[in-house]
């Protein structure tokens, strides 16, 4: 509508999105269990995750970005210990806060309609990596107690570790549409952020801080 992909210097964006994630299934490797969705005891994982984001153009070819997330999450999983009742738990909170600068490597005034641009962050731990939730048995149970428990690292709302991210990002136009491809990878240098997971097994004491990459593409 603005006859432009770029931000001018000095002007703001700002953008909302959402995403839900439910996640049921298991995997041994490449093999999918599917007996424990038909015997109800598969782990069940809800997330709605909510980003907000404010880009302020530096420069012509640079721009600086907030990225602010909260998530709203629910975890549950079968107890034959009473009766097959799932226990429930929540993780809700702000996520990790990311800064990134991203810059054009081609001049934006003669490259309208096509365009490279590469980005650096700062992941800031500002959410919850240890947060504990009093576990609630649904339906409940005669004589059930809840009880206070470190959430399972899957819904916590932070990974306890700073990081750096690595972005790049481009699009060319053909008439109506503007096909883009985009890649970011997420390393963090901390291995473990000594939180405890409550797990027995060796080397599974304490929650690790993984490395992340995502890649879309797709056609505006």
């Amino acid at each position: 509508a603005q006859g432009t992909p770029y931000l001018a210097p000095e002007q703001w964006q700002v953008g909302i999105s959402g995403k839900y994630q439910h996640s049921f299934r298991h995997f041994t490797g490449a093999n999918e269990t599917k007996s424990r969705d038909s015997g109800n005891s598969e782990v069940k994982n809800v997330l709605y995750l909510f980003s907000f984001d404010f880009t302020y153009g530096w420069t012509d070819q640079t721009s600086i970005s907030l990225s602010i997330p909260y998530q709203i999450a629910e975890r549950s999983q079968n107890n034959s210990a009473q009766g097959n009742a799932r226990r429930v738990s929540h993780g809700n909170g702000v996520g990790d806060t990311t800064i990134t600068a991203f810059h054009w490597l081609f001049d934006v005034h003669d490259n309208i309609d096509q365009n490279v641009g590469m980005g650096l962050g700062l992941k800031i731990p500002t959410g919850d990596p240890s947060q504990q939730d009093s576990r609630i048995v649904n339906p409940p149970v005669s004589g059930n107690r809840t009880y206070a428990t470190t959430n399972d690292q899957s819904i916590q709302p932070g990974d306890g570790g700073w990081g750096f991210v690595l972005s790049l990002y481009g699009f060319k136009q053909f008439g109506l549409f503007t096909p883009y491809a985009y890649g970011s990878y997420l390393f963090n240098p901390q291995e473990k952020n000594g939180a405890a997971t409550g797990r027995g097994k060796p080397g599974e004491e304490i929650m690790s801080i993984p490395d992340s990459y995502l890649a879309r593409i797709g056609s505006m």
